[in-house]
């Protein structure tokens, strides 16, 4: 899209369950719009196995982010989050 600069991120870009290194990131790219797709994830039976670290990682990640947007004065955040769910 002409006058949109997109910049993409890898894991190794930042630690985003820590809120210091999550926004260094955010102070040196600067975003106004950020989609945030980030999560620990893998698969049904590592979920299954370790269900308290999935759910503190990510929650970790999520607040950091948010945290970090507002911080840095995001205009937009999209969060686009998945579950999986399965019967017992």
């Amino acid at each position: 899209m002409p006058g949109i600069d997109f910049r993409f991120t890898e894991r190794t870009s930042a630690d985003l369950t820590n809120y210091e290194s999550t926004l260094h990131l955010f102070e040196s790219v600067r975003p106004d719009f950020v989609v945030h797709l980030a999560a620990k994830v893998g698969g049904l039976f590592a979920n299954m196995n370790d269900k308290v670290a999935f759910f503190e990682q990510n929650m970790l990640i999520n607040m950091n982010v948010i945290k970090a947007s507002h911080k840095t004065e995001v205009k937009r955040l999209i969060c686009v989050l998945s579950t999986c769910i399965y019967p017992d």
